[in-house]
């Protein structure tokens, strides 16, 4: 499974949708200000999440999901998120 479907299968999972122009909730999660210079805890951007990419590969680095209510156990999908370094989920940030 690719991180894009990963991610979006979690966000189905957690009822949640990325704000509108934050990243492409469609095809590569790894555009929009996943990769621009917005910082990645900027409080108008949440969920919030960055990606790092190297040589044409983007992979999901960071993923922030802060004081949504989401409710309900860690999706199994995660596993398929292999790099990322940063996950802050309510209580956990």
């Amino acid at each position: 499974m690719t991180s894009a479907r990963s991610l979006n299968s979690i966000f189905r999972q957690w009822s949640l949708r990325p704000g509108n122009n934050t990243w492409n909730v469609t095809g590569d999660p790894c555009s929009g200000t996943a990769v621009d210079d917005t910082e990645f805890n900027a409080p108008n951007i949440n969920p919030s999440l960055k990606c790092v990419c190297s040589e044409g590969i983007c992979r999901i680095t960071q993923l922030k999901v802060y004081a949504l209510d989401v409710v309900g156990r860690i999706p199994d999908e995660f596993q398929n998120l292999t790099t990322i370094f940063d996950l802050c989920v309510p209580k956990a940030c």
